[in-house]
């Protein structure tokens, strides 16, 4: 509706407001190019965004398909189980004992439906919606805001809306979505919405756009990724200062004063983190807990942060998406390892994005007038940008050092070119605002965009000649680059063992690179030669955007293609069967319970499928004390296999099976119960889950109880260390049995049996939130052998109840649901106060 229309009824004074309002965002925004796009309601844009969107992800939006990878499926084994365990006993699954000997799934991220909101939509849809639907929404999502939000600072709507379909696509987001990271994917979704709501509220300063950034702010923290949200919030208070700087030197796109902006910028981030609480304050009680916290720097290790950290040879990935190999087996940088291109947003983005910064008489620098009063928003983009570069360098460059050391909560983090994400919103914007600046010029037809045109023609004609030699000198440059991927650290060891294999791995990434840099250099000089057109006159701005548009399609939608289609499978493949192997099927037939080892699949969670307890699994966070212990043995590492007197610590661990796809040698311990692909070992000395112990030391530090175990001399099976002590026991002449009687996900009750007072140790994970009854009365819980629980009961028969309660639940709770109550509220009022307003202006 336009906003005549909208004013029309509300009074001279309303209306004259409004019209001042447009004429500041106008004025502040500088010249915007007229045509097809700008006399196209506005929902065609974002409808223009749906389709690409759909047509870009075909399979999964019109053939129900799904990403399907190591990532994505490492969570189902436990879903699969708990979504039937929660359905059989009503409880909602807190606990899950299947890997590590225990982990908190809720608390850890690794389980937690229902929690954020917005997926109550899709439950209510059921199977109607196509599986992966849920996860190309923040694709369209991010898009859209983008395309706002570059509207606003002054893109015209074809550029914007171009732009708000580069940020969605870049090959780095598409990465993140097919390799199953979706907590990462819908928060950087959520990224430029909040970015958006701010700024809305800033410009205008509504209750609304207040309320939509709390509620934003509180769903990514909700949806559990807990980086991004950290990323979120360092770019809304980037985006603060730019406001503060854009006022004081005049500008008039904002409306509101600083302190009342402070303030609301300040109750959005309260009722945002406490939307939040009901998922966040568990995870910070648990974080002390896991490899993410706790420890000498209160987080992870410096070099375990800025393992993946983005070398300054890798910036090269901005220009030529493969000139460190395209990932995988080709991948020649200095990261662990890495399946695709991160920093690359695309060359004809970054085209456009330069123009959108430097061109003279660029949006918000220099309008048709001369420099136009405020900052323009290509500051902003800029810094966001080069901060985002800054900090993905992690460790080769001293920024990261000072936000590990002395920004809050940042040691808890990992991956630095996870912040990538930024530049990418950044380069997107700049590219929207640089399209636009083009076009603009063009309709103008004056000296500017004659001389930009002339300019633009020669960097046009100088990326044609670059193209040539390159071409020319293709096999110089495949032998230079070949000899540089062999002579790198990653490749030189290969090299010694597979030279043939690794001259070819050379020669396919050298002819990948070739061939990116010869079809960028035509892209730059196709972009160039589109622009120097259009300014000249030769080309209409509508057929130039179209051009525009055909590069970037060409350029960054193959990348997204390739690096989505090996992930792309039928649904059957995501979520793991439930019919049981022959190996499954001999392990679930043994009466229980018992724990298994398997060799070659120890960071594998599908055992948990079938309610199968492991030694290993995987997950991001794992807790502290079982890393400690597996390091302290070698469990992980095989190492335990070298040390035949550390076997007793199998026993201590219930491992009743070792699952192995190799022969172990004679060992009158291991004995093959089941042969097949994988062959099972039972190990016939095992320990029980549940025990009685009459002795107890205290180690009052991990390291101290570690040494203790590992002392030949120690017996797990008669004494117990622990972590505080227990009062008296009654010693040497304890006898006693434990009998599990029931084994739920957040309750487990073991009868106990003693001659004297004794420990009862329970093979499961110590947590805080364990909280134990004997015979109904309350029981403290004590760390036993430095990661299992302990609770001490006098002689005679008790029943021991384990009950999990995730700390800060309901806590958390309480605070979402009143911060939820308050951000409708401000909503409700907001809309109330206008309609109000609209009242008073009709009267």
């Amino acid at each position: 509706m336009a906003k005549g229309k909208r004013d029309r009824g509300r009074g001279p004074a309303v209306a004259a407001a409004r019209a001042a309002a447009d004429g500041r965002e106008a004025e502040a925004r500088g010249p915007v190019p007229a045509g097809i796009w700008s006399r196209l309601p506005a929902w065609t844009a974002v409808a223009a965004i749906a389709l690409a969107v759909a047509f870009y992800f075909y399979p999964l939006v019109f053939a129900g398909q799904v990403f399907s990878s190591p990532d994505a499926q490492a969570p189902q084994g436990f879903a699969v189980y708990a979504e039937t365990w929660r359905a059989e006993s009503g409880e909602y699954p807190l606990w899950n004992p299947f890997i590590f000997c225990g982990l908190p799934s809720y608390a850890a991220l690794a389980y937690n439906p229902d929690v954020y909101f917005p997926d109550w939509i899709f439950k209510l849809a059921g199977g109607l919606a196509p599986p992966m639907l849920w996860l190309i929404l923040y694709y369209f999502v991010g898009a859209v805001a983008v395309y706002v939000l570059a509207g606003d600072l002054g893109a015209a709507r074809g550029p914007a809306a171009l732009g708000g379909l580069l940020f969605a696509l870049t090959p780095n987001l598409i990465a993140v979505g097919a390799h199953g990271h979706g907590s990462q994917l819908v928060n950087s979704g959520l990224l430029p919405l909040a970015l958006l709501a701010l700024h809305r509220y800033l410009a205008r300063g509504r209750g609304t756009w207040l309320a939509l950034l709390a509620a934003t702010l509180g769903a990514q923290l909700l949806r559990g990724h807990v980086q991004i949200a950290y990323y979120t919030w360092l770019t809304l208070a980037l985006y603060f200062l730019y406001y503060l700087a854009d006022r004081r030197r005049g500008g008039k796109t904002f409306r509101l004063a600083p302190g009342r902006a402070a303030a609301g910028l300040a109750l959005a981030l309260v009722l945002g983190a406490l939307l939040g609480a009901v998922l966040a304050l568990p995870v910070a009680a648990y974080t002390p807990q896991s490899i993410r916290g706790g420890g000498e720097t209160d987080g992870v290790s410096f070099e375990y942060a800025t393992g993946w950290s983005l070398a300054l040879g890798e910036l090269t990935t901005l220009i030529v998406p493969s000139a460190l190999g395209f990932g995988g087996e080709t991948y020649w940088g200095t990261m662990p390892f890495t399946d695709y291109p991160n920093a690359y947003v695309g060359i004809v983005t970054l085209f456009f994005a330069i123009l959108g910064f430097f061109v003279p008489g660029a949006p918000g620098v220099a309008g048709a007038r001369g420099r136009a009063p405020g900052l323009a928003p290509g500051i902003f983009f800029l810094a966001l940008a080069l901060f985002a570069l800054a900090v993905a360098l992690g460790k080769h460059f001293f920024l990261y050092d000072l936000l590990f050391r002395f920004l809050p909560y940042w040691k808890k983090f990992r991956v630095p070119v996870m912040i990538l994400v930024l530049a990418q919103l950044a380069a997107s914007g700049l590219f929207a605002l640089g399209l636009t600046r083009v076009l603009a010029l063009a309709r103008a037809a004056g000296l500017a965009s004659a001389r930009l045109g002339r300019t633009l023609l020669t960097a046009a004609g100088g990326a044609l000649v670059l193209l040539v030699i390159v071409l020319l000198l293709g096999g110089a440059f495949r032998d230079s680059y070949s000899a540089a991927f062999q002579r790198s650290p990653r490749i030189s060891a290969q090299l010694a063992r597979a030279p043939e294999v690794a001259r070819e791995l050379g020669a396919r990434a050298a002819a990948r690179a070739h061939w990116d840099l010869a079809k960028n250099l035509a892209l730059i000089a196709a972009a160039g030669g589109l622009a120097s057109l259009c300014l000249r006159g030769r080309l209409r701005p509508e057929l130039a955007m179209g051009g525009v548009a055909l590069l970037a399609a060409i350029d960054v939608a193959p990348i997204g293609q390739e690096i989505m289609r090996p992930l792309t499978t039928t649904r059957s493949h995501l979520v793991q069967p439930t019919a049981a192997d022959d190996l499954v099927t001999f392990l679930r037939a043994v009466e229980g319970p018992f724990r298994i080892y398997p060799i070659e699949e120890f960071r594998s969670n599908r055992f948990a499928t079938f309610g199968l307890a492991s030694v290993g699994g995987y997950h991001a966070a794992k807790p502290r004390a079982y890393q400690e212990f597996m390091d302290a043995f070698g469990l992980e590492t095989l190492e335990l296999f070298s040390h035949p007197d550390r076997y007793r610590l199998l026993d201590l661990l219930n491992v009743r099976y070792l699952l192995t796809a190799t022969e172990i040698g004679a060992n009158p311990r291991f004995v093959k119960v089941h042969d097949g692909p994988t062959k099972v070992y039972e190990n016939r000395l095992v320990g029980p889950r549940a025990f009685v112990v009459g002795a107890a030391e205290v180690a009052p530090t991990g390291a101290a109880a570690l040494g203790r175990l590992a002392d030949p001399a120690f017996d797990p099976a008669r004494q117990a260390v622990v972590a505080s002590a227990v009062g008296p026991l009654g010693g040497a002449a304890t006898t006693g049995t434990a009998e599990i009687k029931e084994f739920g996900l957040n309750r487990v009750v073991v009868r106990v049996a003693a001659s004297h007072p004794a420990l009862l140790v329970l093979g499961e994970l110590y947590d805080p939130g364990w909280q134990a009854r004997v015979d109904g009365v309350e029981a403290p819980v004590v760390r036993a052998d430095h990661i299992f629980r302990g609770v001490r009961v006098e002689s005679g028969q008790h029943d021991v109840e384990f009950r999990y309660v995730a700390p800060g639940l309901r806590l958390g709770f309480g605070l979402s649901i009143a911060a939820a109550a308050a951000i409708l509220g401000i909503a409700i009022l907001s809309l109330a106060r206008a309609r109000a307003d609209r009242s008073r202006g009709t009267a």
